[in-house]
């Protein structure tokens, strides 16, 4: 996970000389929205529901105006887990993460209307921040941490945005990411059980 957290931060340097040589002006947004997550894999069964969460972010954008690709990277703050109901018995795994995406920006804009739509490819290393397991039996709750939990996975990431112009120095960004597990989040040796989230959210971005 600390080679994972290094590497990132290495592209995030290396991207900042690149904006630096080419006098390009990076961009920074906030957004924010819902994370519906779950979890999947060959050991989890069909009980497995939705659990709706937070998420918190920060872009940022460095990409020419004139060209089509471009980086995108940032801080996330993404709540995960799942739900689950069997026998009268209901439960949750409450998972909070800093994610560090990093990803290929394909973006051009609509001629005429300043309306930019584009679409994200990578990955988000990501650090587990907590973790908690939480049920309801017979009209009691109990809830416990579960510190010895993987602290943190690789994640596949892809996701696109539409920014809308919002007067003359912002744009509204509605945005969708999918973000899946690339390995096992349990800490029990040959258990397949991966997280998978889908993020619904909207953002601020000033505007070039």
């Amino acid at each position: 996970m600390k080679r994972a957290l290094i590497a990132s931060a290495g592209l995030l340097l290396l991207a900042g000389q690149r904006v630096h040589a080419q006098r390009i002006q990076p961009q920074f947004s906030v957004e924010g929205g819902v994370a519906l997550a779950t979890v999947t894999g060959d050991d989890v069964d069909n009980s497995s529901k939705n659990r709706t969460a937070p998420y918190l972010g920060v872009p940022m954008i460095v990409q020419n105006p004139s060209s089509v690709p471009g980086f995108q990277a940032g801080l996330s703050w993404v709540g995960k887990g799942a739900k689950a109901d069997d026998a009268g018995v209901s439960g949750e795994i409450r998972l909070q993460y800093i994610e560090i995406p990093l990803m290929l920006r394909l973006a051009k804009p609509v001629s005429g209307s300043g309306v930019v739509p584009a679409l994200m490819l990578g990955v988000a290393p990501a650090l587990r921040i907590s973790c908690e397991v939480g049920a309801n039996i017979g009209g009691g709750s109990v809830s416990t941490d579960c510190a010895d939990a993987d602290a943190g996975v690789k994640r596949f990431d892809i996701g696109a945005d539409l920014a809308f112009p919002a007067g003359t120095r912002l744009m509204i960004v509605p945005t969708v990411r999918f973000t899946r597990s690339l390995s096992t989040i349990s800490d029990e040796s040959g258990l397949d059980v991966k997280s998978s989230v889908i993020q619904i959210g909207v953002g601020l971005r000033r505007s070039r």
